[in-house]
């Protein structure tokens, strides 16, 4: 149990509206997910949270993506009331993004790539980013700029740095998944 998230810690009480939830069948079963009025859809694979990102559910919705096994996620995600601004639980973390940031900044990251001669890869689009992690439990967000270009990059791609600097945590979490349209397949 998530004991540091409960009200009384060491309680064998549960709430009647979350016994469902506390299963380990049904742990599993909101581990990774978008659920909203319309349903559910998949959210595990890269292609997949890519999609939602990109084109959120009608609101209201809940985005849930579990970095370890066992992990309480549908009665801690935060209730989406907007398809510009949400957040995605992702592990211990509900992190903010903003839709039309995220999709600006795939074309920004597109734009200072090309400025650096950065080559798309089979499976991701070019970017300036040397880790971006799904599961925010390695190196995340650094670029593989090196500090002889940046200058360059400063005067030819000013407004575009400044949107990457700009970027909150779920947005170059998202960015993972936008730049890499053709993992899995």
């Amino acid at each position: 149990m998530d004991d540091l998230s409960l009200a009384c810690r060491g309680s064998s009480m549960v709430c009647g509206h979350c016994v469902p939830l506390m299963s380990a069948q049904s742990l599993l079963a909101t581990s990774h997910g978008v659920f909203s009025q319309e349903g559910v859809r998949p959210f595990r694979k890269w292609a997949d949270v890519g999609r939602s990102l990109q084109d959120p559910p009608s609101s209201p919705f809940v985005m849930v993506y579990a970095t370890a096994n066992n992990q309480h996620m549908a009665w801690r995600a935060r209730v989406n009331l907007s398809r510009d601004l949400f957040y995605v639980r992702v592990g211990l973390r509900d992190l903010r993004i903003r839709r039309r940031v995220l999709l600006d900044a795939v074309v920004a990251c597109e734009r200072i790539a090309k400025h650096l001669g950065i080559e798309p890869s089979d499976k991701s689009l070019a970017n300036p980013f040397a880790t971006l992690s799904s599961d925010m439990k390695e190196a995340h967000g650094d670029l593989r700029i090196r500090s002889h270009e940046m200058s360059s990059v400063e005067k030819h791609c000013a407004s575009d740095m400044h949107l990457l600097r700009s970027l909150s945590l779920g947005e170059s979490w998202g960015l993972r998944f936008l730049l890499s349209p053709k993992a899995g397949s």
